[in-house]
């Protein structure tokens, strides 16, 4: 009898990147890079993160933001030396910050906010600046920190600009998404034909959005090539 020796492949523990959008996960792609999207749904969004927790190497917030900090143009990458929530503010790991703003010079290394609710309105803005000084502002990064601080888990948060400071959202762009992180067209005509004068500044979101999604292209590069990012994926 021949004796065959079946070698089971052992998959290494991934770096979970959490988005909201369907598109901003398709940019973070790569060998040891595990997209979970929220769509939205943040209960679920941390429960799926705290059911990852014991097999992952770490969390990245990623993906677009709110402006906070008057100013900041869309694309403006910003590193999290500090992640400010409702429930308290959470320090992610500092060494992988650092290589962060190491691979990405030009991006901005200021604290960011995370909120369960998007903030869509220019008064919105202006208050969360004042009370937390954050330069933008997420619906992931809590909870990043939250369940990677339960478990001892490595965070860190990279964000683009997308809809600056001075710029209120157009209804439609806050309509919920579908259950995969996509746009949900019949609940954004439904919105154009309620509010037709909010097409003018859709498009100028539209155009935004195209200015942050090439930033993030280009933060995940330096992302990827950062060393503490790779001697993470090493570890695991």
């Amino acid at each position: 009898m021949v004796m065959v020796q079946v070698q089971r492949r052992v998959m290494a523990r991934p770096i979970i990147v959490v988005t909201g959008l369907k598109r901003e996960a398709a940019v973070a792609q790569g060998r040891g890079w595990l997209p979970l999207v929220s769509a939205g749904d943040l209960e679920r969004t941390e429960r799926e993160l705290t059911a990852h927790a014991p097999g992952a190497c770490g969390f990245l917030s990623f993906g677009l933001a709110g402006g906070l900090q008057p100013g900041l143009e869309p694309g403006t990458l910003v590193v999290a030396n500090r992640i400010v929530t409702d429930g308290g503010d959470f320090l992610p790991d500092p060494d992988w910050t650092a290589g962060l703003a190491d691979a990405l010079p030009r991006a901005m290394v200021a604290p960011v906010a995370g909120q369960e609710r998007i903030i869509n309105t220019v008064a919105g803005k202006q208050a969360l600046y004042a009370a937390t000084g954050a330069a933008v502002v997420d619906t992931e990064s809590q909870i990043a920190a939250r369940v990677g601080a339960r478990f001892g888990v490595p965070v860190a948060v990279l964000r683009a600009v997308c809809d600056p400071a001075h710029m209120t959202l157009p209804p439609a762009a806050t309509a919920p998404l579908k259950h995969n992180g996509t746009p949900d067209p019949l609940r954004i005509l439904a919105s154009l034909w309620r509010q037709p004068g909010q097409i003018p500044q859709l498009l100028r979101l539209a155009r935004d959005s195209e200015a942050a999604f090439k930033a993030l292209l280009g933060g995940f590069a330096g992302v990827a090539r950062a060393d503490v990012s790779q001697r993470l994926l090493d570890m695991a």
